[in-house]
């Protein structure tokens, strides 16, 4: 460069505690080495995508104790979001050459240089677990239907029985009436029961609401006048069970985990909808480098009942992995430890 030259220029970049032109992954302070750079005062500095016209900053900058170099902050953030592209970083002064200065201008000198922020590369890990059951009965809900008793005499209970019937698959059974109740009135004590495919409900309705009549009848008979009937309306929702097999298959992935030493552990909840006896469970190992993910290792179909827990080898990496099959609950986890190799020297 021309130490002559009217206006600042930038000459190399480095970041604190590395060689010029390399960006590390958590960003840092960018030393920006060059000539007259704080000649008008500290420039703007931004970063840019030539290619799409983005822009990134401005970038903090601040002033050093040489005058050739300025030093900007870079997120680890920026550095992340940009792997793999190559950027400019320019920076702007006011121009304060002697030509410009004697016609009384402060003009805007712009400066760039190449930065290429080569692609992330650490290491991490993420599985996709997957799971098989059979079930071998199978449960549906039924329509709805409702059952009403009623009772207007003033003076007396009344005994009360009824029942709803549905039609069923062959060896189907109703496991729960689904009983809630419309509307109940006055003194009512009804119960209700299942029996293959029926409910049944009997009991006692408590006398209606009445008050005297104004007046007697013609015979002289004293009647009463009804102001509310005691009533009860359920309706049932029942659930049904029958024999049928059926096959059900669920899968899910996990978030991506960093490598961290000497033990990298990933957990996994797989959504399950029915409860089984039995459980085969397996997953994918992927390892994420760069950005490029690559599957490592498939593990073997493990049928477990409650837990299993197996060991596994993959080049100099042991896996420890347990899988829970999650009988009666809404899921099912896998956990996958990965113990790194141990160097003895």
């Amino acid at each position: 460069l021309d130490e002559a030259a009217p206006g600042p220029q930038i000459d190399y970049l480095f970041f604190d505690g590395h060689l010029p032109n390399v960006v590390p992954k958590r960003g840092g302070n960018l030393n920006i080495v060059g000539r007259k750079l704080l000649r008008s005062g500290v420039p703007n500095v931004i970063l840019t995508d030539p290619y799409t016209g983005e822009i990134f900053g401005p970038l903090k900058a601040s002033r050093t104790n040489e005058p050739d170099r300025v030093v900007v902050v870079v997120e680890p953030a920026l550095v992340d979001k940009n792997s793999g592209r190559c950027l400019y970083l320019d920076i702007t002064h006011k121009d304060t050459s002697p030509v410009n200065w004697e016609k009384g201008e402060l003009l805007p000198t712009e400066r760039s240089l190449p930065v290429c922020v080569p692609l992330t590369f650490k290491t991490e890990y993420r599985i996709a677990g997957f799971l098989e059951y059979r079930t071998p009965t199978q449960v549906q809900m039924l329509p709805s239907k409702s059952l009403l008793f009623e009772n207007d005499s003033c003076n007396e209970a009344k005994q009360v029985s009824g029942f709803l019937e549905w039609e069923l698959h062959q060896g189907g059974r109703i496991i729960d009436t689904g009983e809630s109740a419309l509307y109940e009135a006055g003194d009512t004590a009804i119960d209700c029961e299942m029996s293959a495919n029926q409910i049944n409900c009997e009991g006692r309705l408590g006398p209606a609401v009445c008050t005297p009549a104004l007046r007697a009848a013609e015979d002289g008979e004293q009647t009463s006048l009804l102001l509310a009937q005691s009533e009860w309306e359920h309706i049932f929702t029942p659930e049904e069970e029958y024999p049928e097999e059926e096959t059900h298959r669920s899968w899910a992935l996990s978030e991506q985990v960093e490598l961290e030493q000497p033990l990298t552990q990933i957990e996994l909840k797989i959504p399950r909808e029915e409860s089984s006896e039995k459980t085969t469970m397996w997953y994918e190992l992927m390892v994420v480098n760069g950005g490029q993910l690559n599957t490592v290792f498939i593990s073997p179909k493990t049928t477990v009942i409650d837990s299993d827990n197996s060991n596994y080898v993959v080049g100099q990496q042991q896996i420890t992995t347990k899988f829970n099959a999650g009988r009666g609950t809404d899921g099912s986890t896998i956990g996958v430890a990965l113990q790194a190799a141990t160097c003895h020297y």
